[in-house]
């Protein structure tokens, strides 16, 4: 009838009075009948350790039993806070031959610390108490949940874990092991009992780490935690990083161009220079974000004044640079002017991988266009003959650059813009026939340049101005002041002409009209 009543409210209480008809329904299991007279709780049986099971993830719970003799199966609780108070679940009841318990908390005790309670009942369905305070945790044990930190620029893991509660003031220290990769796990650090974090250093890249942290009392029991395991995944370098090719785009820009080998997970990339060859090379500038190959990375410097020497190298997240390139340097070409010839010289660009096809010669026209004077193959030196040029529309300077190009590549490289300064000159004939017959007709001076300011006056041997002229494409026709033509005889000229950079030039002489 009892049962029967029991079941009948079984909606209608709470889960105190669910917890008792489960006793009772035990009990009556157990022993045949219920002695509903006896209001004597057992004592509570006392927990030894609990510990996480490292091959499963689930809890262990020991115990001792009961010393009472009524005593007809224990209650097995996980304790939550509910409101600031600890709470008992019920896990399981089990029979009192049993004296320890396995919790499938596998998921559970990889996230948190779980505390544990375990209780005994009689035959009348009295249990005993969970905790001797309200709202406190005085005899109950926890696991420990251990958890990780890995500072992959530091090369550092840091463990942190819960004290292991249940054993008060009895824990010896605390055991740190470590497991790398499929080996077994090794003792790495003992650990004061008051401490419950340790770093580990010096740990490498893309390696697999496992670890646990076992409380250890006085009477070597041992409470392990859960395992706690991260791959130090650092993201390699590419597996081609190659400098292409270093472009001269002005006065102060280099370009360096390279390529990276597809599905890199790297997308940051420094840029690394030095002033000589075998010194160690400084990163000047990072630039993040780059998702496609080939890549251009412009630096600032001096390029009519100094050679310098480049690589390219991966940025990792740490911001660390992995993995340089290959070398690249500047071309730095250098000019001189030797009477009716430039002679020019670069650096050998050896830094291409495939080695140098040939390097092309160009001189900037009047109108700034390149024209392609020549091409030299394993020289750096290159003479132009100024002779063909005099007479053009050229202000005093003539602007030379030289593109070197890599064998079976398409690559190239430019040198910096030569700026070489022409002489200024003034060449003259001493005669000429003023006939119209289309052959000498008129006088003219032959200049170097074309100068800013230009003045040629003739005189007769009167010394009376009879042609003037501020146009050096106009000459003397040997008219006398645009009307007769003029005598034969010595006549005196007199040129003076400005050139681009303010220097002035004279040339007074004499030239002699006849008529054959």
């Amino acid at each position: 009838m009892i049962l029967l009543k029991a079941f009948y409210r079984f909606e209608m209480m709470n889960w105190k009075k669910l917890t008792y008809i489960t006793v009772l329904i035990y009990s009556f299991f157990l022993t045949g009948e219920i002695n509903g007279q006896d209001l004597t709780p057992p004592e509570k049986p006392v927990i030894t350790y609990v510990t996480v099971d490292t091959a499963t993830g689930n809890t262990l719970v020991f115990w001792e039993k009961s010393p009472s003799f009524d005593v007809a199966g224990y209650i097995l609780y996980s304790e939550e806070n509910q409101g600031g108070c600890w709470q008992g679940q019920i896990l399981d009841t089990v029979s009192t031959s049993i004296t320890s318990y396995i919790h499938n908390a596998a998921a559970l005790a990889g996230k948190q610390s779980i505390l544990y309670s375990v209780t005994a009942f009689d035959t009348a369905g009295n249990q005993s108490l969970r905790k001797p305070v309200l709202c406190k945790i005085e005899g109950l044990h926890s696991t420990i949940h251990n958890a990780l930190v890995y500072d992959s620029c530091a090369n550092t893991i840091t463990l942190h874990w819960n004290k292991y509660l249940g054993w008060g003031n009895s824990i010896s220290a605390y055991r740190v092991k470590m497991k790398i990769g499929s080996g077994s796990f090794e003792a790495i650090a003992g650990i004061d009992p008051s401490d419950t974090s340790f770093v580990v250093y010096g740990i490498p890249e893309n390696t697999m780490y496992s670890f646990l942290v076992e409380a250890v009392n006085y009477n070597t029991l041992v409470s392990a935690s859960n395992i706690a395991s991260k791959y130090t995944f650092m993201p390699p370098p590419p597996d081609e990083l190659l400098l292409n090719s270093v472009k001269v785009t002005g006065p102060y820009t280099v370009d360096i161009q390279f390529s990276y080998s597809e599905g890199s997970p790297i997308t940051d990339f420094a840029l690394l220079r030095s002033n000589q060859e075998f010194s160690e090379f400084e990163p000047v500038k990072t630039v993040r974000g780059i998702n496609s190959s080939p890549a251009v990375i412009q630096d600032s410097v001096f390029t009519s004044i100094n050679k310098y020497y480049y690589r390219v190298a991966a940025v990792n997240t740490c911001r660390s640079v992995i993995g340089s390139s290959n070398l690249g340097v500047n071309m730095l070409l250098q000019g001189e002017n030797s009477e009716e010839t430039v002679n020019l010289e670069w650096n050998i660009y050896q830094e291409f991988p495939q080695g140098i096809e040939k390097y092309e010669v160009y001189r900037l026209d009047t109108a700034g266009n390149s024209v392609l004077l020549g091409s030299v193959i394993n020289q750096n030196s290159y003479i132009d003959n100024l002779s063909s040029i005099y007479g053009q529309n050229y202000s005093g300077k003539i602007v030379y650059r030289i593109v070197a190009y890599e064998k079976n590549s398409g690559n190239y490289s430019i040198s910096n813009l030569c700026e070489i300064k022409i002489k200024s000159e003034i060449w003259t004939p001493n005669a000429f026939t003023p006939n119209g017959d289309g052959k000498n007709d008129f006088f003219a001076p032959v200049l170097s340049v074309i100068p800013d300011d230009f003045l040629m006056l003739i005189y007769d041997r009167f010394g009376i101005v009879v042609f003037r002229s501020e146009n050096p494409d106009y000459g003397w026709d040997g008219r006398i002041n645009g009307n007769n033509l003029a005598q034969e005889g010595v006549y005196i000229y007199h040129v003076q002409i400005s050139s681009f950079n303010g220097q002035r030039l004279n040339k007074t002489g004499h030239i002699t009209v006849f008529y054959p």
